[in-house]
């Protein structure tokens, strides 16, 4: 990633925002501003504003989210649809108990977060700005929140498991039919 060698810095965000700066005007003229124009552009203009757009904000998530561990695996686990997939991949990075309980904590402020978000839009900075109307992000929230307590889910089996060595607690009262 880029964060890790060091590679995103103020210049290169700056670098973005300039060419961002030279697209609205490219497409709108030299009296452009941003917050009104940009918003009336259509066409490739648009497509290359809304992709420098998407850029600076990922470059700026990777820079405030540096190398913490369990906003990494927490990304990846989400992008798998899988459930043994995703414990497999929980099972290789967690393998205490205190990190398990940890990584579960996280989740957990996660979901509480993403409930209260849906609530309320926050900007970069996250100050308040408004309530959220777009349905799609609404429902982008509610789908990102029921992934995260299905693997609330597996990070609980997999707790189990290490805990008691059982894959299913109930099986230490399993009796044979021979008993």
């Amino acid at each position: 990633m880029l964060h890790e060698s060091d590679e995103i810095d103020d210049h290169l965000l700056l670098y973005i925002d300039n060419l961002i700066k030279k697209e609205l005007i490219k497409t709108v003229g030299p009296v452009a501003t941003r917050e009104d124009d940009e918003d009336n552009i259509t066409g490739v203009g648009k497509t290359t504003i809304d992709v420098l757009r998407m850029i600076e904000k990922r470059l700026l998530a990777q820079v405030k989210v540096g190398n913490q561990f369990e906003v990494k695996l927490l990304a990846k686990v989400l992008n798998i649809n899988d459930q043994s997939q995703q414990e497999s991949v929980l099972k290789s990075s967690l393998s205490t108990i205190a990190s398990i309980e940890s990584f579960a904590l996280f989740v957990e402020g996660g979901i509480e977060h993403l409930k209260e978000k849906e609530m309320t839009s926050y900007n970069i900075n996250d100050e308040v700005i408004s309530k959220p109307t777009d349905k799609n992000t609404m429902e982008l929230s509610a789908g990102t929140i029921e992934k995260m307590k299905n693997i609330m889910v597996v990070i609980e089996q997999i707790k189990a498991t290490l805990q008691t060595g059982l894959k299913d607690p109930n099986d230490v009262f399993a009796r044979s039919h021979d008993e």
